[in-house]
């Protein structure tokens, strides 16, 4: 059977949290945010200098490298006391990891350190006009031209696409490239994207990242 109580820290950490968001989102805040349209960046700032917007990311990049449970756990209650804020860290730790494994050193100080921080996160590209969500019915793939990559389709409803300067981007392969693998990342520069794009990647196989 799966022990599924939570530890002290654990326990420490969802009360830390909930009173920062107590303090930082009141409900009449959170309340006008969805009303306006518009994000918290002042709580979001207070979520990194008390050090959670690192949750879930490696020690030597500035994160707290910390199990996924506890992860999930900060999620919740930034969910339920903070609102607009879960979907910058539901997206932030996940995308930024695949940085972290992925990417360059470069990427790593251009993008993920400035995020934990509290910086923006990258948003995330799956659903497309045709097939919503389905990761599994995604339409949108890239092959390779020389030392480019070119992207064919379209992403649309992108998460945190109003406030974020990069896009991680879900696509397929076309065409096989030393490894047989289901999907590549691609990163972007701009919130969503149609048609056929083109930029030069890194040299990394796995996961396809531009150098701008």
């Amino acid at each position: 059977m799966i022990d599924f109580s939570k530890t002290e820290e654990q326990e420490l950490l969802i009360e830390s949290i909930k009173e920062l968001l107590e303090r930082e989102m009141p409900a009449e805040k959170e309340r006008e945010c969805y009303r306006n349209g518009e994000f918290p960046w002042d709580a979001w700032k207070a979520m990194a200098e008390a050090g959670f917007t690192g949750l879930g990311l490696p020690e030597e990049v500035g994160g707290t490298d910390v199990d996924l449970m506890t992860v999930a756990l900060a999620n919740f209650t930034i969910s339920r006391y903070g609102g607009p804020l879960s979907a910058f860290f539901s997206m932030g730790m996940p995308t930024m990891y695949d940085v972290c494994e992925f990417g360059t050193p470069e990427q790593i100080e251009k993008y993920v350190k400035p995020y934990i921080a509290g910086g923006a996160p990258l948003a995330l590209g799956i659903s497309e006009p045709s097939t919503g969500s389905d990761v599994a019915g995604m339409q949108t793939s890239y092959a390779w031209d020389g030392d480019t990559a070119v992207i064919n389709g379209g992403k649309h409803y992108t998460t945190c696409g109003m406030e974020a300067k990069l896009e991680s981007s879900k696509t397929r392969f076309e065409t096989v490239r030393a490894a047989s693998l289901p999907e590549a990342i691609a990163m972007l520069q701009s919130a969503s994207f149609s048609a056929r794009t083109s930029f030069t990647p890194s040299p990394v196989i796995a996961t396809v990242w531009p150098w701008s």
